[in-house]
């Protein structure tokens, strides 16, 4: 029946036919084929028993789960599938340990006894694939929940700066109140006074004028300079253009809020 089939997809049987079938001649090899394969059955110079054969495609599904983790990997080193790394890898570890549990510990002899035989490696490479690509379909679906869109960060963007703002205005509030009364005035000046003197003693240190003049030796000031030109101008265009409205029109809508808290 065998090399019926054979014949049929070729005209001739090749030096492999042969040996598979001299080889499938015997119940064990046929047991062996149905339960590890073509590949252990042919391949396994030095396989004498059942455990040789079983032990013989144990690393050819390792590299497999290997292959699968490096893929996993390098799909998840985005921030939006990060999360997909842990899962992963719980989810290939746990398949390759019952695979390889299942590989190892089935009788094979039992095949001989039932009406329908079992292909257990056929069977669970196919199941194998199946869990590599629902895997692959998950991890390329399904992002992280909480990521959030590029309008959300608009928004907040723009609630921090209305927070901003709003105590800038307080801090100019508290600012007038303060010089507007003569002891607290006068509290101010001689607060900033001592800080103008601290600063001042500092300065002059001569050990932090020679630490001072090391870092700016080491800093391109006129690149610095010209990058802190470009910077201004861009904001600059950005806000002539009135590119963004709407984020415009909230900070607007805040500065008249600080106004009239102002006045």
């Amino acid at each position: 029946i065998i090399r019926t089939f054979l014949l049929t997809k070729n005209s001739q049987l090749t030096p492999t036919d042969n040996l598979l079938l001299e080889k499938l001649s015997s119940l064990e090899n046929r047991l062996i084929y149905a339960a590890y394969g073509q590949e252990a059955l042919l391949e396994c110079n030095y396989c004498k028993n059942v455990t040789d054969y079983s032990m013989f495609i144990v690393p050819n599904v390792v590299w497999s789960y290997v292959m699968m983790l490096t893929v996993l990997g390098i799909s998840t080193m985005t921030k939006r599938k990060s999360h997909w790394r842990i899962y992963g890898v719980i989810f290939l570890v746990g398949c390759g340990f019952i695979e390889l549990y299942t590989l190892l510990t089935t009788d094979i002899r039992k095949n001989a006894a039932q009406g329908v035989i079992e292909f257990l490696y056929s069977n669970t490479d196919y199941y194998r694939r199946i869990a590599f690509i629902g895997l692959s379909l998950a991890v390329l679906s399904f992002n992280k929940a909480d990521e959030r869109s590029d309008m959300e960060i608009i928004q907040e963007i723009k609630r921090n700066q209305e927070i901003i703002i709003h105590c800038i205005k307080a801090t100019e509030l508290q600012r007038t109140a303060v010089l507007r009364d003569n002891n607290l005035r006068r509290i101010f000046e001689e607060f900033y006074k001592r800080l103008e003197t601290a600063e001042n003693d500092v300065v002059m240190d001569q050990g932090y004028k020679a630490a001072r003049n090391r870092t700016l030796g080491k800093m391109n000031m006129p690149r610095l300079l010209k990058e802190a030109e470009i910077y201004v101008s861009s904001i600059t265009r950005m806000k002539e253009a009135d590119t963004d409205n709407e984020l415009v029109a909230g900070i607007q809508s805040s500065a008249t809020a600080g106004n009239s808290l102002y006045e």
